[in-house]
């Protein structure tokens, strides 16, 4: 009951504090400028080239890169404490790490699958397979 009187509380010097704070937001445009302005945007990009072939393969391999350097990364990382961990415990700490393996390896083999379907469907979708 305690709990509730405090969050009431809490709530009414909350609604009070954001009564008594002054509200006022200044407008610098007025419609017309808006929609003059979202015009001249529209003629400006009629002319122009929006997609780029090049750029957007040059993000992807980069986004596809990166992504699979952490990947890598990791899985190393992660295979590495599993290694030590099993090579500096006993028996009992052995039979832990074998059950933590297969986890590991199911990972592994998700995150590297899904890093070849990407790529497979990014080759297909661009046209390398024709």
């Amino acid at each position: 009951m305690k709990m509730i009187k405090k969050i009431s509380i809490i709530a009414i010097i909350l609604m009070i504090a954001f009564i008594v704070t002054p509200q006022k937001a200044n407008a610098a445009f007025d419609t017309g400028t808006i929609i003059n302005g979202g015009q001249a945007f529209l003629n400006n990009a009629e002319n122009r080239q929006i997609f780029n072939a090049n750029n957007e393969r040059s993000a992807v391999d980069q986004i596809y890169y990166t992504m699979l350097t952490i990947g890598i990364v990791l899985a190393v990382f992660a295979g590495g404490v599993l290694g030590i961990q099993f090579i500096t415990s006993g028996a009992a700490g052995q039979a832990k790490v074998k059950e933590k393996l297969i986890p590991f390896a199911l990972g592994a083999l998700v995150i590297f699958g899904a890093f070849g379907i990407w790529r497979l469907v990014y080759n297909i979708l661009n046209g390398y397979f024709y």
